[in-house]
Parts: structure tokens; C-alpha cells; sequence
């Protein structure tokens, strides 16, 4: 007759009672303790009974337990690094999981595998969302450098603008911010060198008398056409920027009126002729350059002719002159450039006022010309330099680059040109 529980030996029910122990411990300590006790065989039918009774104890408290900790070879899946029931897209957070609930179980001393170190170990992967954010920081520090390394190479290649009507860009502007001259010297290295000083380079032929006109009539034309040359590009006041009344005053009152009333446009008309009377005189922007030195660079020539002009005689003189300014913006000595001004014109004199006799009276009829080293797309009628170093202009220079020295060759048409330098 085969044992029963009740009537087993008390060796076997002992054994059998430490089985399912030792059953139990295993499965709270994760399968460690039955992977490493020895096996012992039992012998005889109460053995094969005892184990039967014991495999049944411990499937019973198997039942017990919650499932999916227990895998097809018997093992606890937190050994083996995630279940097999998970589905493709938790595999890493199931693995992370794992390795965490691995660090918990094996207190310190025990003979399982090492806790994980706290640092992560070379070649490990990183977070995700440490890599989100690194990304972005690394590119966008990228995007900085090559910016400003863009920035700094569009500075030092851009040309200077202008202003004029049409105006001159200055494209070989030095690029380190040194002084370019010193205030005893500023026109060292340049044409402008050999220039007369100021308005002692406003001459004119010997005068002669021409078709009508007297020798007289012919030197008093080229002397009141020096005094607006004066006016226009040599007065201080109206180089400042302040109103050009000196200027205004040599005008006859019917073409003073039409000056005055046009100073304050801006933009240009379709011919790409400044809309402001200002552009008729070299004005700087006020607070925008100070004059390096006492002097200004002049050269040029005039001559007279007789035409005929709104159905009557008159005596024509034509103008072409070159002025040179050294400037630099106010208490900067490392912004000094040099500004060349072509100012280019038709007077015509007669009596205006329809008076028989009398002295001739001037008509400015045409004005033109340009400047060379200022900002392009500025139209007040203002000179408005293009500093070394400066912002670049919002508006580019075209067309072929220009001597603004060479008087012998015509002023460019385009509203805004590149130029050799000044």
C-alpha cells in the first residue's frame, strides 16, 4: 500500500516540508537559492511520493503568484532582461526597468552579479532625451559660429555706398580699424595729394572775349561762379549740415525760391536725380563727420562759351571740379576715409530780369556729378559716408568700378557704383 501524508516516516515528511521551505524561498528570491542548492536523488516509493507531494505544494503556491514572472525554461525573467509577452516598442523601457528591479534584488554581500555602477560606462547608450537636447544645443552653436564668421568676411569684403545723384561705392575700403592718415597728412598716398588747397584750385582760363560777351563780362562769370563753388562745397556751415543760406543768397530770386522750397525732399525722380535741392551743395549729415585737418583737396577746370538759352543769347560756363574731404566720424580717429566729391554744373548768365543793361545775372541749369565713399539708398540729398567697419548697406553698388580721380573719364550713370577707392 503506497504512503500517504498522514502516515508517511518522519524523515520523508521532514524532507518534504523542507522542499516546499526551500520552494518558497526560491520564488521570493527569484529562483537563486534552487539554481544553487545540490540535487539530492531520493530513493524508494515514499521519495516518489514525497517529490509528487512537493511538486504539487509548489505548484500550488506557483498558482499563487502573478503571472508572466516565470518563463518557458524556469527561470524568473528579471534575469533575463525582459518578458517574453512584451511588445517590440517597450523593449528599452522594459529593459531599463529590468536592470533597476536587478540593482534592488541583490543586496550587498550577495554572490549574484555586481550592482550597476552609478556612472554610465564608456560605449553605453545615451538618453534619448539627453540626446534631444544636446542635438539641438550643438547644431544651433554651429549655426552661431558660421553666422558670424559669414557676418565678419561680408564686412570686410563689402564696398563702400553712396550717396550722390547717382552716388560712388568706395569697394577698396581698408579693413583693419586703424587710421587710414594722420591729421597732419590726410591726403598721403592719394591723388588728392598734388591738389591746390581749398579754393585756390578753382581756376579758370585766361579770359577772353566770347561771340558777344566782353573779356569782362567773361572774368566777372568765372568769378561768380567760383564764389558758388565756394558756397556749395567749401562753407563750413553748410558742410555741417546747417541750412545753405551762403549758397542761396548768390541765386537769382526766382531760382532762390525753387531752392529753398526743395530742400527738405527725399527719393529720387525718374531720371535717378535727387528730388532734393540739398544734393546742389556737399552737405554731411548732421553729427555724421567731423573734417580731419583745415583742408580741403581741389582741382579741376572751368570754360566759357556763348549759347543760346530760352530764346536769347547768354554766356555759358561749364564747370567740372573734384573736391576731397577727410573725415572721420566724431571722436573716432579709426574711422578716417577720405570723401571725393564731382561736382559738375552749367551757369548760364544773363539779365533775368529782362533788363536791357546791367550786370549778367547766374542760372544754374544743370547740376551733376556724384560722391564717392558714402552710403547707397539714402536720397535726403545729404552725404552720408560709408565708415571702415561699418554695417553693411541694405542696397549694393552694380555697374563697372570707377576712378573717382579720373576727370577725364564721364561720370557713371548708375544711381549707385562700385569704385576703385578714394
Amino acid at each position: 500500500m503506497g504512503a500517504t501524508p498522514g502516515n508517511l516516516p518522519d524523515d520523508i515528511g521532514r524532507r518534504l516540508d523542507q522542499i516546499a521551505a526551500e520552494l518558497a524561498a526560491e520564488a521570493k528570491s527569484g529562483g537563486s537559492a534552487a539554481a544553487d542548492r545540490p540535487h539530492q536523488p531520493a530513493t524508494g516509493q515514499a521519495a516518489d511520493q514525497g517529490a509528487d507531494q512537493g511538486a504539487g505544494r509548489a505548484a500550488g503556491q506557483a498558482a499563487d503568484r502573478p503571472a508572466g514572472l516565470w518563463s518557458g525554461s524556469g527561470l524568473p525573467f528579471a534575469t533575463q532582461g525582459r518578458r517574453p509577452t512584451e511588445r517590440p516598442w517597450r523593449r528599452w523601457r522594459g529593459h531599463r526597468v529590468t536592470a533597476r528591479m536587478r540593482r534592488r534584488e541583490r543586496p550587498p554581500g550577495s554572490d549574484g552579479p555586481a550592482a550597476r555602477p552609478a556612472t554610465r560606462p564608456a560605449g553605453a547608450r545615451r538618453s534619448p532625451v539627453a540626446t534631444a537636447v544636446l542635438v539641438p544645443v550643438l547644431v544651433l552653436v554651429v549655426l552661431i559660429g558660421v553666422g558670424y564668421a559669414l557676418f565678419r568676411l561680408h564686412i570686410e569684403s563689402a564696398s563702400a555706398g553712396t550717396v550722390g545723384q547717382p552716388g560712388l561705392t568706395q569697394s577698396d575700403q581698408p579693413t583693419s580699424l586703424v587710421p587710414a592718415f594722420t591729421a597732419a597728412d590726410p591726403f598721403v598716398g592719394s591723388p588728392a595729394e598734388s591738389y591746390a588747397d581749398g579754393s585756390a584750385g578753382l581756376t579758370w582760363p585766361g579770359p577772353a572775349a566770347v561771340g558777344q560777351f566782353t573779356a569782362g563780362q567773361v572774368l566777372a562769370a568765372y568769378q561768380a561762379v567760383k564764389q558758388l563753388l565756394i558756397a556749395a562745397n567749401l562753407n563750413k556751415p553748410t558742410l555741417e549740415g546747417a541750412a545753405p543760406a551762403a549758397f542761396a543768397a548768390l541765386l537769382v530770386p526766382q531760382q532762390r525760391a525753387w531752392f529753398d522750397q526743395h530742400l527738405d525732399h527725399i527719393g529720387l525722380t525718374k531720371a535717378g536725380k535727387q528730388r532734393s535741392s540739398r544734393s546742389w551743395v556737399t552737405s554731411f549729415a548732421p553729427g555724421s563727420a567731423s573734417l580731419v585737418g583745415s583742408v580741403i583737396k581741389v582741382t579741376g577746370s572751368m570754360s566759357a562759351a556763348a549759347a543760346d538759352f530760352d530764346a536769347r543769347q547768354v554766356l555759358r560756363v561749364r564747370t567740372d571740379f573734384l573736391f576731397v574731404y577727410p573725415v572721420q566720424q566724431p571722436g573716432e580717429p579709426d574711422s578716417r576715409m577720405r570723401i571725393v566729391v564731382r561736382y559738375i554744373a552749367t551757369v548760364d548768365f544773363g539779365n533775368w530780369d529782362d533788363a536791357a543793361t546791367g550786370p549778367l545775372q547766374p542760372w544754374i541749369s544743370s547740376q551733376d556729378g556724384g560722391v564717392a565713399g558714402i552710403r547707397c539708398g539714402i536720397n535726403d540729398g545729404f552725404v552720408h559716408p560709408y565708415y571702415p567697419g561699418g554695417p553693411p548697406d541694405s542696397v549694393q553698388p552694380s555697374g563697372r568700378a570707377y576712378n573717382p580721380y579720373n576727370l577725364r573719364q564721364p561720370w557713371p550713370s548708375a544711381t549707385c557704383a562700385p569704385t576703385t577707392g578714394t
